[in-house]
């Protein structure tokens, strides 16, 4: 039996009051004791590809294991208003944020990406496959690009919304 068993055993059997004291502690933190450790979560999560896949994970499963009770507890008409309500009254702001997104020469080239790979699906020179490239699962598959370089423009990966989202995040951050 290794370190590492023995300290999983220790946690799965004493997992309540671990997370218990560790809420205490956060509670009992100043705001800038608050703020520093919320930075150093933030740099860990930046520079660890493989710490930010975990954490994206661990969201994902929280999500879908009280996905029922969340989608439940929404009314979604009175959802859908609000959103329709911001958009009409914020409507110039919303629109100054998304030129500026635009503009970066990053988006341009995204677009320019699509473009192509549009264009090459509808003269026939891709094929959209119905199956990921990373999981195998049958589903509507995305365009995903490894690299934005003029000559790579249609060297594409199809894969699920799924995969194409871990694979962006473990991307190095800019």
């Amino acid at each position: 039996m290794s370190r590492r068993d023995d300290s999983k055993r220790y946690y799965e059997k004493h997992k309540k009051r671990i997370l218990q004291e560790a809420r205490d502690r956060y509670a009992n933190m100043t705001p800038e004791e608050k703020a520093r450790l919320s930075e150093r979560s933030k740099e860990k999560y930046r520079k660890n590809p493989e710490y930010r896949a975990r954490i994206v994970a661990q969201a994902t499963d929280r999500y879908y294991d009280n996905r029922e009770k969340i989608l439940s507890g929404r009314d979604k008409e009175a959802s859908s208003q609000y959103g329709r309500d911001y958009r009409v009254k914020n409507r110039d702001a919303m629109l100054t944020i998304r030129r500026e997104i635009e503009a970066t020469d990053e988006c341009k080239l995204k677009r320019h990406a699509q473009y192509i790979v549009i264009k090459a699906l509808k003269l026939g020179e891709l094929v959209r496959p119905d199956v990921c490239e990373d999981c195998a699962t049958r589903c509507s598959v995305e365009v995903y690009h490894d690299s934005y370089d003029e000559d790579k423009l249609v060297d594409v990966r199809w894969l699920c919304r799924s995969c194409a989202r871990s694979r962006a995040l473990l991307k190095p951050h800019r």
